[in-house]
Parts: structure tokens; sequence; C-alpha cells
């Protein structure tokens, strides 16, 4: 039970770094978000996909080890220090609890009922979480890579483990960096947790993009219910150690972005530059996600020649974009 709270636990400080991760990154390309909701879940999203790009980085040079992680998440924490301390202010802060508590009882005023089978429905399925390893492809080659990668200290691509020579490995990297990170070598294991967490970001992040194009409220609580519902979707949830998820979460944000953008009848640069590192993201975790940048490509190109841009420009800004593509996913 101890071992399983300290899992929770970590998983937890592994998102706050990721979160902070994202915020910084956001920084540096130039991007604010006016929505807080899409900021925070776009600031996680982005951390993770660092962490796996840092813990690929670090692989690639043989330097994968639990002190190397551990002065990565301090670094992060350093440089993030001013966010740090206003948290943690909130945290003891009583007003900062009862706004909470009210803005949670305000929440549910209205379609009360379907919220609430919403948030029952998730804190339901944490107790599936924390069981042992049973997907095939799971003890085939992902958790395998894993503990190859933890073992030895970088890619070693052996033929030993299937798949392992031709297979993009960024998800498997992910779970690796925060395994090595918080020393968790036991069942249940950390991105079990991370699994789980996706019903609660696919909901939200399809919530943020659609809560402003729904003219009726209930339609948004229904259509999380619905995610909730689709039964593949619960099987990569709960199946410790597929990495799918990964994939079309990186790739799913990576559409929305530019859809969103594209909507607004102008390309916002660091919005277009963020979907194309998430893109990236995307594809090192598994080659699906050509599908999401077939997507990203068709919405861009039709934007450019819906607005006649010129061909000269045109060009220069799908080069930057697959640019950043290539530069985060072309190790692949």
């Amino acid at each position: 039970m101890l071992h399983n709270i300290g899992v929770l636990v970590s998983a937890i400080l592994f998102t706050y770094g990721s979160f902070l991760a994202g915020l910084l990154a956001f920084r540096f390309i130039g991007l604010a978000f006016a929505d807080k909701l899409k900021e925070r879940l776009f600031a996680v999203i982005t951390g993770y996909g660092c962490f796996a790009f840092a813990g690929l980085l670090l692989a690639g040079i043989g330097a994968f080890t639990p002190f190397a992680v551990r002065l990565l998440f301090a670094f992060v924490i350093f440089l993030s220090f001013r966010t740090v301390f206003v948290h943690t202010k909130l945290l003891v802060s009583r007003d900062w609890w009862r706004g909470s508590f009210g803005r949670a009882r305000g929440w549910f005023r209205e379609n009360g009922s379907l919220k609430g089978t919403l948030v029952l429905w998730i804190f339901l399925n944490l107790f599936i979480v924390f069981v042992p390893l049973t997907g095939h492809d799971t003890l085939e080659y992902h958790f395998p890579i894993v503990e190859n990668l933890i073992s030895e200290g970088r890619f070693t691509f052996t033929g030993a483990i299937s798949s392992y020579p031709f297979l993009p490995v960024l998800g498997e990297t992910l779970y690796a960096t925060a395994m090595l990170m918080f020393g968790n070598t036991a069942e249940p294991y950390i991105f079990q947790v991370f699994q789980y967490g996706m019903l609660i970001f696919f909901p939200l992040l399809f919530h943020a993009f659609l809560k402003e194009r729904i003219r009726h409220p209930v339609l948004a609580v229904a259509s999380a219910v619905g995610i909730l519902a689709l039964m593949d979707f619960a099987r990569e949830a709960f199946h410790g150690g597929y990495v799918d998820l990964f994939a079309f979460l990186f790739g799913i944000a990576s559409v929305l972005l530019v859809a969103d953008t594209v909507a607004s009848g102008k390309l916002r640069r660091p919005e277009v530059t963020l979907s194309a590192i998430l893109l990236g993201f995307s594809l090192g975790v598994k080659y699906t996600g050509f599908f999401f940048g077939a997507i990203d490509a068709v919405l861009l190109a039709a934007f450019l020649v819906q607005n006649r841009v010129r061909l000269r420009e045109a060009a220069g800004m799908l080069s930057s974009y697959a640019g950043f593509v290539l530069l985060v996913a072309g190790f692949w």
C-alpha cells in the first residue's frame, strides 16, 4: 500500500515538473495562452515531451543515469523557482482552499449528475491502475526496452528485444526517465499512473477547444463522458506499458493547435511552432504520428491557399514547420 502511494506521489511530482518544463518551453518560443486551461494542459503535455527528449539526448551519449535525470529535474525547479514559490504559498493558504472548494461546488451546480458521473468514473478507475503488467506488447518489447535502457544507461537497439532495432522509442524513454528519476524499480510502475492520467487529459483537451464552440454546455460534459466510454481508449489506458496514447496525445494536441489558429484566420507563429514540436514528439513515440502530420499539412496548406499567401512565403512557413518536426523526430 505504501509503495502504491509512493508511486502515485512520484507521478504527481513528475507531472508537476513537466508542467514547469512546459512553461519554460513556452517562454523560450514566446507563446502565451489567453485561456488558463489550455496553458496548463499544454504545459504538462509539452513538459512530458521535453523530459522524454532530454532522456533521449542523455541515452544517446550514454549518460542516462539517475544522477543525470535528477539533475535535470532540479535544474527545471531552479529555473522555475518563482512559480514554485507562488504555488507553495497557495497550497498553505486557507483562502485558496476555500476558494477552490467554492469553485468546485459552483461547477457541479449545472448538469451536476452528469459531472458527478464523470468524476466518479475517473476516481474509481484509479484503483485499476495498480495491477501487474499483462499487455502482450508490453511484456514482449515495450517494458524490456525500458529495462534495457535503465540497466545500460544508453540505447543499445539490441536484436535480443523484439522490434527494438527499428522502432521509435520516445515513449519508452519517457517511462524510463520517470522510473530512473524516482527509483521506481518494482510494480506498480510510475508510467501506469501516467497512462491513467489520459482519462483526464483527453476529455480536458477536447473540452478546452470545444467549450467556446458549443452552444449548450451539457454537450461539452457529455462529450467528455463519451470519450471515457470508448473501449479502445480504456484498454490503452489500463494496459500498463503501452505507449500508443502518448502518440495520440501529442498528435491530437498538435492538430488542435493548428486547427484553432487556422480557424482564427491568422497563423500565430508560437502556436504553430509548438504544434510542430508536439508532432515531432508524436512521431518519436510511434509512426502513427504521420497520420496527424498529414492532417496538419492539409490544414496549413488550405489556410495558405485560402489566404493567397505568396508561394515563397508559403514555402518558407511550411519549411520552418517541417524543420521543427525534423529537429525533434529526426533521430528516428
